[in-house]
């Protein structure tokens, strides 16, 4: 598994020395020590997380990656350092890495640059979380289910945000890129666009052996 990390990791290096560095660092600009090192961490959580990913799928490089896939992720990820939207980007660098990457759409990548880590969030909780938040077989008889159940879906939502306007402002971000539908109030369900997003972006490699 360490030679196969020690390969990712050099497709990785090379395909980024290939297309002249990182985009930040592809264009002359006054040298800024603090910038280099908030770029350099970016880069080693998004290196560290993909290979911790790749390692956890049990998944083989694919000796058909695409380098331009690569190099679009790498280009786009520059100068990230937020762990929630970090993760994003080495989800799809992993897939790409491993070949599991025929759903990677372009347009996913801008979809990333304008999240807020609190809208990567509320992405992760309808997607594997909210569906699971139920009413009692009392409460499910009540004429009231529908706004009961919003309802709780509010006070669960609640438990993860700092407070009700943070995610207010989410649910509208993400309604505003079409990422999610509401039918009701924080009865919230992922458009067409959203289930491709959620599947490709914010899921991990499915395991050979899975």
């Amino acid at each position: 598994m360490n030679d196969l990390v020690s390969t990712a990791l050099d497709i990785v290096h090379q395909i980024d020395a290939a297309t002249g560095g990182f985009a930040s660092h592809s264009v002359e600009r006054v040298a800024d020590g603090l910038l280099d090192k908030a770029l350099q961490k970016g880069r080693e959580k998004l290196l560290h997380k993909t290979r911790d990913k790749i390692i956890q799928s049990k998944t083989e490089i694919s000796e058909d990656y695409s380098a331009r896939t690569i190099s679009e992720i790498l280009k786009h990820s520059d100068g990230v350092t937020n762990d929630k939207i970090v993760d994003l980007w080495a989800n799809l660098l992993a897939k790409a890495l491993t070949g599991d990457d025929h759903s990677i759409r372009p347009m996913y990548y801008e979809i990333i640059e304008k999240l807020a880590p609190e809208d990567a969030l509320l992405i992760s909780i309808v997607g594997s979380e909210l569906s699971s938040v139920r009413l009692s077989a009392q409460d499910e008889r009540s004429p009231r289910h529908a706004s009961l159940i919003r309802e709780k879906r509010k006070q669960y939502l609640l438990t993860k945000f700092k407070d009700e306007n943070a995610l207010s402002f989410s649910i509208d971000a993400l309604e505003r890129l079409g990422i999610l539908t509401k039918r009701g109030d924080y009865n919230l369900e992922f458009s067409i666009l959203g289930k491709g997003f959620y599947t490709t972006v914010c899921t991990p490699i499915l395991s050979e052996k899975s």
